[in-house]
């Protein structure tokens, strides 16, 4: 017997077949359902091996911040290069513009002689 095909309808209220976010409910119902794994240690018994996976956990999150912060400043420091960059752009195309007018009238007045 061949699988059955998924509907095609979407949900009330909803676009192209979804509504952007899951709702509440069914996010919540979905922790709820996950068991420990090897990837998801259970829970420490004690406050002391607690602490020592939390602080694991607080050195790579100042890392992360540090990094990002980091990264933003470059990022910023590349779009401002960019953007001077685009106004040499702009102002050595007003040059050669410049330059062209100034060749086109050298050539007009050549022409008639002058």
């Amino acid at each position: 017997m061949p699988p059955k095909k998924k509907s095609r309808k979407t949900p009330k209220g909803s676009k192209n077949g979804h509504d952007g976010l899951q709702s509440v409910p069914s996010i919540s119902k979905r922790i709820a359902s996950l068991e420990p794994t090897p990837h998801m240690p259970e829970h420490p018994i004690d406050n002391l091996e607690g602490s020592a996976r939390l602080g694991i956990h607080s050195v790579f999150s100042r890392e992360l911040e540090g990094r990002i912060t980091q990264m933003q400043a470059e990022q910023n420091a590349a779009r401002l290069a960019f953007e001077e960059a685009m106004i040499a752009v702009q102002a050595s195309i007003h040059s050669a513009t410049d330059v062209m007018k100034l060749v086109d009238d050298w050539k007009e007045a050549w022409e008639k002689g002058q």
